[in-house]
């Protein structure tokens, strides 16, 4: 038979090599989940604490449907080793997340990911040989090629588009500055200001920490913070008599409007200490408003939480939709160090100098939120896999070097996002989402496999 298969080809010169391309979906599945759990756009140092039972409907579906492809594609090593990986699988992403600010480590996950691990391998050992062949026989055609191409190019404009912009266009000059109240006297704090800072522009975080290290060696630095601001004040046991009232006169209520809306940007300092863990509103620390349902800028507690405000485009009409609110870090009694920063597209929240807190508003006028921020490695990713796949389908293959094909599609893929404004919302992230993009594309190339036979004409 051998001999005969060698003799047909020499004697038939017009013969030619039949090339197709085959989806491997076990990178992408996985590709997938890690970049959709186990990649943020910061990370911190790990905050260990109890494991959290979160037994909500919806985070217990989203857990279990996320894993049910992990199980599918694994289903030919059976049910025992399918739901171990899943185990092992899930126990890695819950303890990356330690490290992730935006996640949240959670022993129900580990749970829910590997039920659905097993979902997915049962449902493949019941469909039996034919599902698996289905599984494994999904050509990458040209055509299919075009369609991811086209899938990739409308996934990156659309988590582009819309743009509103995050700017304080919207502020109004009406509002009055207070500490402790709102001006109309219903949003009481009780706890005590000691000082206050307000600069028209944004401080990072080495910034807020020198800033919050007190006046010994940085003395000078925070001399320097109280020339750039617009309004400072000190209370020297007079802080109970000016809660709720207007801290600036008339003519000093035009120059700090404008100075903070022409600059775009915004530090408040607080020095100060809260004397009841459970009032909320919230009550008013910092405000800068005209009523409670319209401020400009506005710091407050609700509970041990702090609630910072910022009014933009993409918060109107109040400027608490959305609102940054940390969670349970504030303490009756405790001297602190507060800051809140905002840099044109970011709020952050600072306690002792160490982030609490951020919420990107920028990202807020995007289709996705979620996309145009935290999940913006997802994103890249993302758009970097479907250009390298849909190149490799038009390529029909690219040849043994199909990573470097997918690479190279999922580089100029992830630039052409860069380029219509993907990641305007968190521009320092723009390394990165370039090398994200391009190890999406190399998952592209390496989830292919080409089988190649001859025929004649």
């Amino acid at each position: 038979m051998f001999a005969t298969h060698r003799h047909t080809n020499t004697s038939n010169p017009a013969g030619r090599c039949d090339t197709r391309v085959y989806l491997r979906p076990l990178p992408l599945v996985l590709a997938a989940v890690l970049a959709g759990t186990a990649i943020s756009v910061y990370v911190a140092p790990p905050s260990v604490g109890p494991l959290l039972w979160r037994a909500g409907k919806y985070d217990l579906l989203i857990n279990i449907v996320l894993y049910i492809p992990v199980g599918v594609v694994l289903s030919r090593y059976g049910v025992v080793k399918c739901g171990l990986a899943g185990v092992a699988l899930s126990i890695l992403v819950e303890t990356t997340q330690l490290f992730l600010p935006d996640r949240f480590t959670a022993a129900s996950d580990v749970i829910a990911n590997t039920t659905g691990t097993v979902i997915g391998c049962l449902a493949m050992r019941i469909s039996g040989a034919r599902g698996r062949q289905l599984l494994n026989s999904v050509a990458l055609t040209r055509g299919l090629g075009v369609v991811f191409l086209l899938i990739g190019v409308g996934f990156g404009w659309w988590v582009s588009w819309p743009r509103l912009p995050a700017d304080f266009r919207n502020w109004d000059p009406a509002c009055r500055l207070s500490v402790g109240d709102e001006v109309s006297g219903d949003r009481f704090w009780d706890g005590e200001i000691f000082d206050i800072m307000i600069l028209p522009d944004y401080l990072d975080a080495e910034a807020v920490r020198r800033a919050s290290a007190g006046p010994g060696p940085d003395r000078p630095y925070l001399r320097a913070l109280r020339s750039r601001a617009v309004f400072k004040r000190a209370f020297s046991g007079d802080f109970r008599s000016a809660q709720g009232m207007s801290l600036l006169d008339s003519l000093e209520l035009d120059p700090f409007y404008r100075a903070l809306t022409e600059a775009g940007q915004l530090s408040i300092l607080v020095w100060f200490r809260t004397d009841d863990e459970s009032q909320g509103g919230p009550a008013r620390i910092v405000s800068y408003s005209t009523s409670i349902w319209k401020q400009n800028f506005a710091l407050g507690q609700e509970g041990r939480n702090i609630v910072f405000r910022v009014l933009t485009p993409t918060t109107a009409p109040g400027g608490f939709t959305p609102q940054l609110e940390t969670r349970g870090v504030l303490a009756a009694g405790h001297d602190a160090v507060l800051a809140a920063t905002y840099d044109g597209r970011t709020s952050s929240v600072y306690l002792d100098g160490r982030l609490i807190s951020r919420l990107n508003l920028k990202a807020r006028g995007r289709s996705s939120p979620f996309l145009a921020d935290i999940g913006l490695p997802a994103s890249a990713i993302c758009v970097g896999t479907l250009m390298g796949l849909g190149m490799i389908g038009l390529a029909r293959g690219g040849g043994r070097y199909r990573w470097l094909t997918g690479g190279l599609a999922g580089l100029v893929g992830t630039m052409l996002f860069i380029l219509v404004g993907g990641v305007d919302a968190l521009p320092e992230f723009t390394p990165w989402a370039i090398l994200f993009g391009l190890a999406g594309g190399v998952v592209a190339g390496l989830s292919t496999a080409v089988h190649s036979s001859a025929r004649g004409t």
